[in-house]
């Protein structure tokens, strides 16, 4: 059976699933995907393939492959190119601190995890987008970020 499977999964670079999300992501319109339920794997796939997502309050995502030991690798793919599209917008120093702590916090203790990323947010306000974002959120209009 694993092989049987294993072979199914080399044979769906070719398959018709992902034509329709090269066909997606290469169309010269935008192509807007409506969520209104769950968007699952595959699901989840085809909408990052879309270049606009509405979803109704009873939409959720997940890729969870990763929960029976399956990665699941090709949403990974349209997932991948989606996010930094949006990130891009952000600014990046506080991106690049906010990915740090994130990852070094994994390896502490519960305790010493919210210590860190606490001083974290801390050093967060030091930056001068920091400071941007909050008076900009205060002042009800869109931060002018450093990058």
């Amino acid at each position: 059976m694993l092989r049987s499977l294993q072979n199914d999964i080399l044979h769906e670079a070719e398959s018709q699933d992902l034509k329709v999300m090269m066909l997606i992501q290469n169309h010269p319109v935008p192509v807007i995907a409506m969520v209104n339920g769950l968007a699952s794997a595959a699901g989840c796939q085809l909408v990052a393939s879309c270049d606009i997502a509405v979803a109704s309050d009873k939409s959720s995502f997940a890729a969870p492959g990763v929960n029976i030991g399956l990665f699941c690798s090709t949403p990974g793919v349209a997932l991948g190119r989606a996010v930094p599209r949006k990130v891009a917008s952000l600014s990046r120093p506080v991106l690049s601190l906010g990915k740090a702590a994130f990852y070094r916090q994994l390896a502490q203790d519960l305790r010493t995890a919210y210590h860190l990323t606490s001083q974290t947010m801390v050093d967060n306000l030091g930056l001068p987008d920091g400071q941007e974002g909050v008076k900009a959120f205060l002042q009800k209009r869109k931060p002018v970020w450093s990058h």
